[in-house]
This record gives C-alpha cells, structure tokens and sequence, in this order.
C-alpha cells in the first residue's frame, strides 16, 4: 500500500470523527473501479485513502508553520506540487489529480478541472509496504545491490534536479529551527549536556566553514531534491529501488546540498545497524558523481538529519491514541538518532591506507573491506582519473600504453588529486582508503608525508597474487570501470618499486590468491 511521512506511523481517529468526503470515500462503490475492501490511514497532515489497486491522498485544512494546508486553494496547489516533485522519480506511482465534489446524493470523484471541487486528492498506485526498504532491512532483504542501484539512480536524479542559489542564512535558518524543535525533546530524554553538544557542533560548523559552504553553492550543488530520504520513503517497485513522498510543503527544506540528501539514508542505514550498507551507499555515490569534495560538508549534515529523526519520533510519542508500547517505541527511537547525532559531533580514530600491487591482485576488493569495517572513504583512482578526463566510468575502453587518459601527466594528476581528496576527507572525520597501483617510493611517501602533518597513521595494504592467475583475472574482468588488461602486467612490473626500509613497518602483505568474490567481507586482525 502506498505510504506517508511520520515514519508510516499511522494516527487512530475515533469514529465519526471524519470529515464527511472520507466517510463517503469508505464506500466501496465510490470508485470507478473494482474496489473490495477500503482502508483510510491518516498522519497529522495527511489521509490516505486506500481502494483496490490505488491510494488517494488527500491534505488535512492544517497550518503547521512549515506548511500551509489552510485553504482549498493551498492544498490543491500542494498536490499539483506533490505530483510535479515527485513525479522526477516516481511517475509510475504519482499518477494524477483528482477532484471531490459534492452531489445530491453525497460525494463523487471528478476530473481535476471541474467546477465546484470541495477538496483535491493525488491519485497514487498502491504497493505492498513490505518493500519500504525500512521493512526490508529488518528482514535482512536489503541487499548491496540494491543499496547500490539506490546511490547511481540519486546520483543521476541529482544531475538533473534544478539548480538552486540557496543562501547560507536559509540554511542556517532550516537548522536552527530544527535545533529549537528539537531541544525540549533532545534535552528530555538525553540531556542538556547532549543537546549543547549537537548545538555548539552545528553552530561552530555553519560559522567556521562559510566558505566551504559557499563554494558549494558556487559550484551548483544546491539542488531542488527530495527534502525527506529516510528508508521510509525508498520503495522496491517493479523490482527497482524508487523513492517518493518528497516535501512539497516546504521549499527550504528540499532545496538543498546533495550532500544533505545523500546523508539521509547513510544515517539512516547507520542508525538502524548497517553501517556497512551505509559505507556502500555513501561511497558508490561519491564515486559515480564524482563529488568526494562533498564530504566537507557530510558531517554537518549526518549530525542535522539524524536530529531531524529524533524530533520526528520523540513528537510521535507526544500524538495521542497511542498505546503504551508503541509510545515507548517511539521514545526508544528518539533516543537512538538522537545519540546518533551525538556521537557525529565527536572525531573519532582516524587512519588511512594505501593499496599496493598489480592490477589484478584484488586491491579493489580489499579496499572495499576495509573501508566497511572502519566506515572509510573509497578513492579510487580508476574513478577519480576518469572523473579528471570526463570519460563515463563504466565504458569499458583499450588502454594504450602510456597515452591518453593514462599517459604520465595524467598518471602525476591522478596521484596528485587523490592525495588532496584523502586530506579533504580526513579533515573533515573519515578515514580513507587509497585504492591505486601505488608502485614508487615517492608516490607512497607523498602519504605518509600527509598522514604525519595531520597526525593520521597510515597503512600501506600490498596485495600479493601469483603470476599466471593475475593474467587469468584480467583476461576474464567485466563489469568493472577499470580499463586493465593482461598487458599491461609486464610494464607494471618493470616499475614495480616493492616497500623497503621505513615503509616495511607500516605495510601489512595480503594473500589474494583466492578468487575476490571469496575474500572476507570484513576485515580482521587476522587479515590485515
């Protein structure tokens, strides 16, 4: 069935205490179609009416300051809105508009444009809310390939959404109004001491990175996004990963950095317990846009959406007719993203690796590990070279040796790009993990140089694989944006300039010669 906001946490109303349309629309043979049972759900802002295969949603004559439901008027240009917004990335389940009018026998439903409406409902296809990915996860059916699907799908609705010149004192507004919502709640039940934490963070990160936020704007990342992308709101649809419900209300709070919208579902993922589907949500992101210098402002944002989370449920256990477990739940939760919030605001240990080997030897797939295990950033540098040259990631091309995309200015500007996104990733709290050949002293000390200016131990993960199998995992290699064949082994290995002196006590060697698909998932003392 089609779902709403407020966590689908639907609100009981007593009988007779809806409006006569509603009433009306529980009558199977309102509809044009077949109908064998209705249901009506209802939020604090919203019906929905659900009727053989559709759902009708319909806006409640609210005005709740962040949206204005207050007259037919403003609600019928909110559902015209809802359908325009969300219609970017659902229109298989958005479908129209649809009046209500009123007759001598009671109530009909009517084409949008005729005459006498009492209310206006968006006409929704229904789905199954065992496929809220929410759901999903606490099945344990939320798989990476799906939570990878979701990352490239936003990646290319974010290319297309309009561009907005939002200002720093509107997003400064949006989070201290969500600051003040949320403080009586926050210091309720984790204290004042916790809420003056997220406070000072936020507060001393909006005056302390002006500029970086300003080149955000600047560089056309403030975009019109969905405003809302919690796992509630991520559908499996037609066996595709589709996202609805956008905020319509509110254009401040869907204007916004992709970068806020990307930090949703990671909190998400996190504060629910995978944070390694969040590390692979955050970083096929990053890698398919390109927009790893995005993660300055990440922790800005994980700290407001997880707070914007602990309000939305710390409110529900507020909503009368509740029960006393599903109150506590909802405390239970509050408390959750709100600690979540919390611990965003502190640094934590941070480290940095680097690969080391022969295309082939499952560099790649290591790096993978180790940034789910340590929540790491992945820089790639078979993405971050074909981000540099504007070639698409994933068409697969002929390297030519020591031309092109890959010729040794290119190589030096790689190498030289990926050690400024390490440093931007590391000041701004994460880990990073930099998955390249990394054949020369030089290009490994350049590292090592960095991790010691900014107090980061770094690691140095050489990947070691015999001979003939590197050919046979080339040779079969599909579906990868690498562009390395068998080849190139011999040139790799003529410049291949193994760890030695200092380097040793910071390098770990790694046996790969199981098949990649084989190695652990997770990473261990034992391993690394």
């Amino acid at each position: 069935m089609v779902s709403t906001r407020k966590e689908q946490s639907f609100l009981p109303t007593p009988v007779g205490h809806f409006p006569p349309f509603i009433v009306a629309m529980q009558d199977a043979g309102f509809y044009p179609h077949p109908v064998n049972e209705v249901l009506v759900l209802q939020t604090h802002i919203s019906y929905v009416v659900l009727a053989g295969d559709y759902a009708y949603k319909l806006k409640k004559a609210v005005n709740l300051g962040i949206l204005d439901y207050g007259s037919l008027e403003k609600r019928h240009h909110c559902c015209r809105e809802e359908l325009r917004l969300n219609g970017r990335f659902a229109p298989q389940i958005y479908l129209d508009i649809q009046a209500i009018v009123a007759t001598s026998s009671g109530f009909r439903l009517a084409s949008e444009d005729t005459a006498g409406a009492i209310e206006y409902c968006i006409r929704m296809r229904r789905f199954d809310q065992q496929c809220l990915f929410s759901r999903m996860l606490e099945r344990g059916e939320l798989s990476q390939t799906l939570v990878e699907r979701l990352a490239i799908k936003l990646v290319r609705f974010h290319a297309d959404a309009v561009v907005q010149k939002t200002s720093l004192r509107r997003l400064r507004g949006v989070i201290e109004s969500t600051l003040s919502l949320a403080s009586p709640y926050l210091s309720q039940l984790e204290g004042e001491a916790a809420f003056g934490e997220i406070n000072r963070f936020c507060t001393g990160f909006l005056s302390e990175q002006t500029e970086v936020l300003a080149k955000r704007r600047r560089e056309d990342h403030i975009r019109e996004c969905h405003g809302d992308l919690h796992l509630n709101n991520i559908v499996l649809f037609d066996g595709a990963p589709v996202i609805f419900d956008g905020i319509e209300f509110n254009e401040d709070l869907r204007c916004t950095d992709v970068m806020a919208e990307i930090a949703f579902p990671v909190m998400d993922l996190e504060a629910r317990g995978r944070p390694d589907l969040a590390n692979i949500l955050l970083n096929t992101y990053l890698e398919e846009s390109g927009d790893w210098e995005g993660v300055a402002v990440l922790p800005l944002y994980l700290v407001y959406r997880a707070t914007v989370r602990g309000w939305v449920h710390a409110k529900l256990a507020d909503e009368p007719g509740l029960s006393d477990c599903e109150r506590e739940d909802a405390l239970s939760r509050a408390r959750q993203y709100f600690r979540l919030a919390g611990r965003y605001t502190r640094p934590t240990d941070l480290q940095a690796w680097t690969m080391h080997g022969l295309s082939g030897a499952g560099k790649s797939t290591v790096a993978r590990a180790v940034c789910r295990a340590h929540g790491a950033i992945h820089l790639r540098s078979d993405a971050v070279r074909k981000h540099l040259a504007g070639v698409a990631l994933h068409i697969h091309q002929t390297v030519p040796e020591n031309a092109g995309i890959y010729a040794p200015s290119m190589t030096r500007t790689t190498y030289t790009r990926l050690l400024e996104l390490a440093e931007v990733c590391l000041r701004a709290g994460f880990s990073v993990v930099l998955d390249a050949r990394y054949p020369l002293h030089r290009q490994r000390s350049q590292v090592m140089v960095l991790g010691r200016r900014l107090g980061v131990p770094v690691t140095i993960l050489a990947c070691l694989c015999p001979w003939p199998l590197l050919k046979r995992r080339l040779a079969a290699r599909i579906g990868d944006i690498s562009d390395a064949g068998p080849t190139l082994l011999e040139q790799q290995v003529q410049e291949l300039e193994p760890p030695l002196g200092d380097e040793l006590g910071a390098t770990q060697f790694i046996d790969t010669t199981e098949a990649p698909e084989q190695l652990p998932t997770k990473t261990s003392h034992s391993l690394l």
